[in-house]
């Protein structure tokens, strides 16, 4: 929380990384082998400020994905006012090798999630603001 009593702007990108996570488990299984996910980018506009306290609600979608890399979008809401925006966010991701660094293939599943193009956007995160 801030002076004013708003959540910090820096914990959404916290709430990002947690959807990111959930999304990854639900979809992705064990990927903390020789190979996961980097963010190479991320992005973040507020439009309305979160006031404490809130449960927040936050809308994962990713876009069809590349040979090495997809893109997560995200919508913030929270409970008590589900259809304001309080910020949207972007992160792009990388899939790395652990031992080079270097970008790898993407795992066969986020391909065949994505057979028609279409975007997935599902709800991976409902966190209390504490």
């Amino acid at each position: 929380m801030d002076a004013f009593g708003h959540l910090n702007n820096a914990r959404i990108f916290t709430y990002f990384e947690e959807a990111r996570i959930r999304m990854l488990e639900d979809h992705a299984g064990d990927w903390t082998g020789e190979a996961g996910p980097v963010v190479v980018h991320a992005a973040c506009t507020y439009k309305r400020p979160i006031v404490h306290p809130a449960t927040l609600v936050v809308h994962l979608g990713t876009d069809a994905p590349s040979r090495t890399s997809f893109n997560t979008r995200y919508v913030v809401s929270t409970e008590e006012q589900p259809h304001v925006v309080h910020a949207f966010g972007e992160a792009r991701m990388v899939w790395v090798t652990v031992a080079s660094g270097r970008p790898t293939r993407l795992p066969q599943l986020f391909s065949d999630l994505y057979q028609d193009g279409q975007e997935r956007p599902d709800v991976f995160g409902v966190f209390a603001d504490r």
